[in-house]
């Protein structure tokens, strides 16, 4: 297994079973800790305006992997539950459902 510049395995940043490495839960950590937040940043785009839209595409991960597929179906209906809340906080508030549009 080739080594990095401080003799560490060079691999994957990925999980195997019963994986316990530091080094790499580590940098799985600060990447599980970027994808949340910007997943929390789309959520309330998607939340606060009626003209955002949202497009999740999958690539190279084929059928076997299935957390990813999972991942997005559950982003997908978080992004339709969170676009739901929004309009029905803005019709009881009197807002527009699009933006520029007015009531009528």
């Amino acid at each position: 297994v080739p080594l990095d510049e401080a003799a560490r395995p060079m691999r994957p940043a990925v999980l195997m079973f019963g994986d316990e490495d530091p080094d790499l839960l580590a940098v799985l950590k600060v990447e599980t800790d970027r994808y949340q937040a910007w997943e929390a940043k789309a959520e309330q785009a998607l939340r606060e305006s009626p003209s955002t839209r949202l497009v999740i595409v999958e690539v190279g991960c084929g059928t076997r992997v299935r957390a990813v597929r999972e991942e997005s179906e559950w982003v997908l209906r978080d992004a339709r539950r969170l676009a739901a809340l929004g309009a029905q906080e803005r019709q009881e508030a009197g807002t527009p459902d699009r933006e520029g549009e007015e009531e009528g």
